[in-house]
């Protein structure tokens, strides 16, 4: 029987290459379910930001037409101009009152006093006249009033320039009239008298 000899030696084999076709088919494969995954992703990252934008573009929106209803309701009013004449003559009696203030606080020692005068003024009055206009300014005085008989005013003249406040006091200007109250003729009458003193016409 004649031996037999096995030459055969894997290792003398030449190596294999690495890039088979099925390898190339398992890597394409691979490489095409990655792309896909990545386009996926990339896609549902779009529509959400995309979303998020439509969201941020609403929102905007609203804050401007509640900022125009803001402005639109902050307007400025048209000034009225009855206003402006109710707060002139505000303005103006204010003043008046503030005359009449420093008037009352002036000291005695600085001439006759407006209280005095007043204290005065209130005890010469008597029964059938009343006085509804005073007007006081530095010495010079002016009244203006009514009286039920023409004898009463003389009358009060006298009690007048008996009170210390304006003893010596002559009133340089003297006016009689009628004045008529009420509507029709038949309504009461009563005289009406103006007293001044000094040359200087006295204002409220």
């Amino acid at each position: 029987m004649r031996p037999q000899i096995n030459l055969f030696n894997p290792a003398l084999l030449p190596p294999r290459p690495f890039f088979q076709f099925r390898t190339m088919l398992l890597a394409l494969a691979l490489i095409a379910l990655a792309l896909v995954a990545i386009g996926a992703f990339v896609q549902s990252a779009t529509a959400r930001y995309l979303e998020v934008a439509a969201q941020s573009n609403a929102r905007v929106t609203a804050r401007e037409a509640q900022l125009r209803a803001t402005q639109a309701s902050l307007r400025l009013p048209v000034s009225d101009p009855k206003v402006t004449l109710e707060l002139a003559q505000t303005l103006a009696a204010l003043q008046r009152l503030q005359r009449v203030e420093s008037s009352l606080l002036q000291p005695e020692s600085a001439g006759r006093g407006a209280h005095a005068s007043l204290r005065a003024l209130a005890a010469a009055s008597g029964d059938g006249v009343w006085l509804q206009r005073i007007v006081l300014r530095g010495p010079a005085l002016a009244l203006q009033g009514y009286a039920q008989e023409a004898v009463l005013v003389p009358a009060y003249i006298s009690r007048l320039q008996a009170q210390p406040a304006f003893r010596g006091l002559s009133f340089g200007g003297f006016e009689l009239g009628r004045q008529r109250f009420g509507t029709g003729e038949k309504g009461p009458e009563a005289l009406s008298f103006e007293l001044s003193s000094g040359a200087e016409e006295a204002t409220p």
